[in-house]
């Protein structure tokens, strides 16, 4: 609990700092942690001054997939289970 409060507080102060900076000095280059949204489904996101561009619908649709697998392998095991207990 606590190293997620501090992954926390530290991501947050990257971006504090970093927001801080850019308005000092009036930059309106990359940002270390951000996002933009360009249409519906298409996002891009800053990441320590890289450019990445993610597609909603994809991130939607391989997290389902990994999800059905999950619940497949879950299922599995309990029929497992109940194979052996008998």
């Amino acid at each position: 609990m606590s190293i997620v409060l501090l992954m926390i507080i530290m991501i947050g102060g990257i971006v504090s700092v970093d927001n801080s900076f850019r308005q000092l000095n009036k930059i309106e280059d990359k940002m270390a942690l951000g996002y933009y949204k360009i249409t519906k489904s298409l996002y891009e996101v800053y990441i320590c001054g890289e450019k990445l561009y993610v597609d909603k619908e994809k991130v939607k649709d391989k997290y389902m997939s990994i999800k059905n697998n999950i619940d497949i392998f879950i299922k599995d095991v309990q029929n497992k289970n109940e194979f052996f207990d008998k």
